[in-house]
């Protein structure tokens, strides 16, 4: 059986939702919430796949930008450290990483790359955070010839958007393969000649996206759910 390591899935309906999106992808998957892990190398030797799930902001001194806490909102150092440690496991194992919101953010951060810490100091306007309650819509446009280029088929389209921080210069080896229409990064990915294993990060939230049948959310699951089961055959279990 699959196993799919959820960074943090639990503590909320929203986090829950990871599993129940996965799982529409094959009901036959197992989860472990590693946030909730007592022996996180023993956790991680299991799985078959991580997911890095959305939440509070990375501590800006992850990225050499102390000065730059003010601007950021419920800080979880202790998140922080387990999530790249969980990063460090999966990709020294090469088992396929997806990045989630802050899990994309996270990733790049891993990799040695910077993040803007609030988003409408460099295009003043709130257009990817919250409505209220409600996520925004906005269009992104994806790089020619991109993993998620081959993934969802399509160069163009419509996500979900809630999120106050993004990827600012990506991190070594990766590079920014989708954008949003004010130029703000929307996906990451290993450049073409570092592609040893699966690496995606997303900014939006496939998981919770309205329109289930959107490229972005369900041949995004498609690609990472096949990349799992790869691993898994390749394991022996």
């Amino acid at each position: 059986m699959p196993i799919i390591g959820i960074s943090k899935g639990s503590g909320s309906v929203k986090m829950g939702r990871y599993a129940e999106w996965l799982g529409r992808g094959n009901p036959d998957l197992e989860f472990i919430d590693l946030i909730a892990s007592t022996d996180l190398a023993a956790e991680m030797a299991r799985v078959h796949g991580l997911v890095l799930t959305g939440g509070s902001d990375v501590h800006p001194a992850r990225y050499n930008a102390p000065q730059d806490l003010p601007l950021c909102h419920d800080i979880d150092e202790a998140r922080d450290a387990a999530e790249l440690a969980m990063t460090e496991i999966a990709t020294e194992r090469k088992i396929p990483v997806l990045g989630i919101c802050r899990g994309m953010q996270l990733l790049n951060v891993f990799f040695g790359g910077t993040l803007i810490a609030h988003i409408p100091e460099r295009t003043g306007t709130p257009d990817h955070q919250k409505d209220g309650d409600h996520d925004r819509r906005h269009t992104i446009e994806v790089t020619p010839g991109s993993m998620i280029a081959k993934f969802t088929r399509t160069l163009e389209g419509s996500v979900n958007s809630a999120h106050h921080q993004a990827v600012n210069a990506p991190g070594i080896g990766l590079t920014i393969t989708a954008v949003s229409h004010d130029g703000i990064a929307e996906a990451i990915e290993p450049k073409s000649d570092n592609r040893d294993s699966f690496i995606l990060g997303v900014q939006w939230h496939p998981e919770r996206m309205e329109d289930t049948e959107n490229p972005f959310s369900d041949l995004i699951r498609e690609a990472f759910l096949f990349e799992v089961m790869a691993t898994e055959v390749m394991a022996g279990t």
